[in-house]
């Protein structure tokens, strides 16, 4: 019997660290827009995204995705996020208050959005739970960590873990 796909993730906030994997990976943008309607970032995030973009070139039209990811102010951070970097502590700000999971990679970032009860997913976490819900295929799963592992994204013991994950099933 054929199962239809599970529903895509309406919405998330993603820190810098997920975008900058997505769009290091050939397609990468277009494997997310399978996955997930909206990626909304805070104007800190942003930032950080277009340091290395001339003033007259739009990091959004670049990689065609200014449709799907959207600047949207954060509130003041919450006091647990002191301590990190600008773009993380307003992603999480953003995710907190717009009650979405937040993308976010680095370990620090992930413990504090954690601890004040915001969900969390990486980009290997995300594309995991595409395939799982069969809005990828094994095969793009499969070549969207391989590319993040060539751009230096993740090591061989994350990838080696989400290929046995996909090769389980």
């Amino acid at each position: 019997a054929l199962s239809l796909p599970q529903a895509m993730i309406s919405a998330v906030v993603s820190d810098t660290g997920p975008l900058i994997s997505f769009e290091k990976i050939e397609g990468g943008f277009s494997f997310l827009r399978k996955i997930v309607g909206t990626v909304f970032i805070p104007p800190q995030v942003y930032m950080e995204l277009t340091a290395g973009f001339s003033a007259d070139h739009s990091y959004f039209d670049h990689f065609g995705i200014a449709d799907l990811v959207q600047i949207v102010e954060a509130p003041l951070p919450p006091a647990a996020a002191n301590g990190l970097d600008e773009g993380e502590r307003y992603a999480i700000a953003l995710a907190l208050s717009r009650g979405v999971p937040l993308l976010i990679e680095e370990r620090l970032g992930r413990e504090v959005a954690r601890q004040i009860g915001i969900p969390t997913s990486g980009a290997v976490g995300l594309l995991l739970s595409g395939w799982q819900d069969r809005l990828i295929s094994s095969e793009e799963a499969g070549a969207c960590l391989y590319g993040l592992l060539r751009a230096g994204r993740i090591n061989r013991a994350l990838l080696d873990m989400a290929l046995a994950r996909i090769q389980g099933h």
